[in-house]
């Protein structure tokens, strides 16, 4: 077990870490710094080229197929939130699926950056 020093100066081995939890909740070595993505099977579908936040919007480039109603995955630095397809626009006109190599927009719920991956989730 390691030890610990308090900031009162006293040791203690196990216990809990700063914000107070469990031993059994601390991420172990080999887990720091990664992060999950959203259950199910996760394929790679596209990017993030371009945002419009105040749209709620964002252009992405397809390296797969996607569709209206499909569950996504979006992931980046600071942005990780799943939802669901509601509207796909290629060219203005709204589209039912999309195939790679596309650009087509995208409403987003929350704000995606340029550089965020977008992930398909398969059940």
């Amino acid at each position: 077990m390691a030890v610990r020093r308090s900031p009162r100066g006293r040791t203690a081995e196990g216990g809990s870490d700063k914000a107070g939890n469990p031993p059994d909740a601390q991420d172990g070595e080999a887990n720091r710094g990664r992060r999950r993505i959203a259950a199910g099977h996760p394929e790679p579908v596209g990017r993030v080229v371009h945002s419009y936040p105040a749209a709620g919007a964002a252009v992405v480039e397809l390296s797969g197929e996607l569709a209206r109603g499909d569950t996504i995955h979006v992931r980046g630095k600071t942005s990780d939130f799943v939802q669901r397809v509601e509207s796909l626009k290629r060219r203005g006109r709204r589209v039912e699926r999309a195939k790679a190599g596309q650009q087509i927009g995208l409403e987003v719920e929350k704000r995606a950056r340029v550089g965020d991956q977008v992930f398909r989730v398969v059940w």
